[in-house]
């Protein structure tokens, strides 16, 4: 997957010009601002083993060094934020991450659970989780060396953009669609 921000050898987030393309709200952006949402929301962010209000709060950190700085406060960086996570969008990705969050639940439950039934489900519920991370995981680390291998395949990174893009606003609308009901 192409990635849509770069790092410079200055530490200086450099936007993909396609990404520019479709999305010309990041030239709007403050370099300070491009790094936080790299490092809060980027899948090969190295906080990305994070959960998400820690990398936010991580990210602030190295992009503003002072956390009482919101940028998700900002009409322009909440519409960049958007317009990224659907750029990068990788639904195999996104279910990984939800795994993880309940696997976290799950783990809360467990050391609340009381009586051997309840233990045993959640327990069991907890090893059917990791075993599907851990398939998961293997099949992201599969497709990424396959992407490089392929060299980019067939699609301009604009195409995939679009295409990230176009199923992120899908499932966003059903999404939508499912608690409206």
């Amino acid at each position: 997957m192409p990635q849509v921000f770069k790092l410079n050898s200055q530490n200086n987030a450099v936007i993909h010009p396609d990404a520019v393309k479709l999305c010309p709200e990041f030239r709007r952006l403050s370099q300070g601002e491009v790094l936080y949402i790299i490092l809060a929301y980027d899948y090969n962010s190295p906080f990305w083993q994070y959960e998400q209000e820690e990398r936010r709060k991580l990210a602030k950190n190295r992009a503003f060094k002072d956390l009482s700085i919101n940028p998700e406060s900002k009409k322009i960086v909440q519409a960049a934020v958007i317009s990224y996570k659907s750029l990068q969008f990788d639904p195999l990705r996104e279910t990984l991450e939800t795994y993880k969050r309940k696997l976290i639940e799950m783990n809360a439950r467990l050391s609340e659970a009381e009586g051997l039934v309840e233990i045993r489900s959640v327990t069991q519920a907890i090893d059917l989780l990791k075993k599907a991370i851990k398939e998961m995981e293997q099949e992201v680390e599969e497709n990424e060396q396959m992407e490089e291998i392929k060299g980019g395949g067939e699609l301009s990174f604009v195409e995939i953009f679009q295409k990230n893009r176009n199923e992120y606003l899908k499932q966003m609308k059903e999404i939508s669609e499912l608690k409206t009901s």
